[in-house]
């Protein structure tokens, strides 16, 4: 359905809900972790915001671009490039400057920011990012948002040596995660928590946090079990469709070959006939 709908507004120039396409596809195989082929969806979406005049942009675009630019800075920092994910980052940090009425990206893109400057043991340039991200984030009252800040801030600390404090973020983190039931967040801070106490020595609340953790472990892991096989299922039935697709397409060609030799042949037919006559 997507490919028929993406052909019709190709047929009529009507690039704004093309890129609302283009933008759902790339998410499509983000959840599919098929990151190249988003990468390709996303990049398309920023192409087609690009061709457009600044001075016609109008609120929605300036809103979902940086949306784009989020996932493109996700999409290249899953694939090892690092370089490319804090352009992308960065240019959507920028851009909500402009647009201050939807902050809850801009806390998405700082926290992404942040955790890319802890990847490359940059904690230092970290900081500013995680407590304007924080902010954000309590302004909005988004309680998952400040758990993963709180996770983020822990792993700050924990760089900087500062275990305690590091143990403290997570354990706030740990609070609020646990009253919005979410599995990945305890699982995620509970193994940070086991990880500080084994490395401060206190074996016993190690011991704790690592049962915790192996808790939330095998739900987590039994979660993501049936998210793949849904995602196996997803790719296999997308697959599918390509390829049925494809074949329609092959075969309008070959139609068209058909059509257009046999009126090649009816041409010639035609210009030999009158050449005989004549």
């Amino acid at each position: 359905t997507y490919y028929l709908t993406l052909e019709i507004l190709k047929a009529e120039q009507n690039t704004k809900v093309m890129a609302y396409l283009y933008s759902n596809l790339g998410a499509i195989k983000l959840y599919l972790k098929d990151y190249p082929s988003a990468r390709k969806e996303f990049l398309k979406v920023l192409n087609i915001y690009n061709k457009i005049d600044p001075d016609h942009l109008d609120l929605d675009i300036k809103q979902r671009l940086p949306v784009t630019l989020n996932n493109l800075g996700y999409v290249y920092q899953d694939l090892q490039q690092a370089d490319s994910a804090a352009y992308y980052y960065r240019l959507g940090i920028l851009l909500t400057e402009q647009t201050p009425s939807d902050q809850l990206i801009r806390s998405k893109l700082l926290n992404n920011m942040a955790s890319l400057y802890l990847d490359w043991s940059l904690p230092d340039s970290a900081f500013r990012p995680l407590n304007e991200a924080l902010e954000l984030q309590k302004k909005a009252s988004n309680m998952e948002g400040i758990a993963a800040s709180y996770n983020l801030l822990s792993v700050y600390f924990k760089d900087k040596k500062q275990m305690r404090e590091a143990i403290t973020f997570s354990n706030e983190g740990l609070l609020i995660a646990r009253q919005l039931g979410s599995i990945i967040l305890i699982a995620r801070l509970t193994e940070n928590i086991y990880h500080y106490y084994k490395d401060l020595g206190q074996s016993d609340s190690a011991l704790k946090y690592h049962i915790i953790f192996k808790q939330f472990s095998d739900s987590l892991n039994r979660e993501e079990t049936l998210k793949e096989l849904t995602r196996i299922e997803l790719t296999s039935q997308f697959k599918e469709q390509q390829l049925i697709r494809q074949n329609a397409h092959e075969e309008r060609e070959s139609r068209l070959y058909l059509f257009l030799g046999i009126l090649g042949l009816l041409v010639f037919t035609l210009v030999l006939l009158f050449l005989l006559t004549q």
